[in-house]
């Protein structure tokens, strides 16, 4: 194991050769020559030439041309599928959505008047020491009659909760 603090295993900052530090083109400090007369300028460059035409594609460069932009175009929809970016064609659409809370005058998920008939019937066979229970009662009454009704004591107590 490395002891700490070993001074003899820090690296030290390298000092540039000698040598090298007397050439002036080297040093940091040293002045950047302006107005030469070789330094490259605009008039002394050669001129520039002119735009570059093509030669005319041939038919089969023409077609190894749309071949490889179809390929490119195959490979860039798959790594778009394969990164979520779009839905696979093969994927059904999901379906849309309703509203979870149905507005006034939608109609009613329950039959509130069977419920409440099955309700007054069970309330005459006897009482219960909870409201829960009496629910409870009245589902399993509307299930062996094949009534729907909620599992929810909530929506219960709307429907029959005057009753208990």
């Amino acid at each position: 194991m490395a002891r700490r603090g070993n001074k003899s295993t820090r690296k030290c900052r390298k000092r540039p050769r000698r040598g090298e530090a007397l050439i002036p083109e080297n040093r940091p400090d040293a002045p950047i020559p302006k107005n030469l007369p070789d330094a490259p300028t605009s008039e002394n460059l050669p001129e520039r030439a002119g735009p570059y035409e093509l030669p005319p594609l041939t038919p089969e460069q023409l077609r190894e041309q749309q071949d490889s932009r179809k390929a490119r175009k195959a490979i860039d929809r798959y790594i778009a599928i394969r990164d979520n970016q779009i839905p696979p064609p093969w994927q059904s659409q999901p379906a849309a959505r309703s509203k979870s809370k149905a507005g006034p005058g939608a109609e009613r998920q329950y039959e509130h008047g069977r419920i409440r008939a099955v309700a007054k019937e069970v309330r005459k066979t006897g009482t219960d020491e909870h409201r829960s229970w009496f629910y409870d009662r009245v589902r399993e009454t509307c299930r062996v009659r094949h009534i729907k009704a909620p599992k929810n004591n909530r929506t219960m107590g709307r429907i029959i909760g005057d009753l208990y």
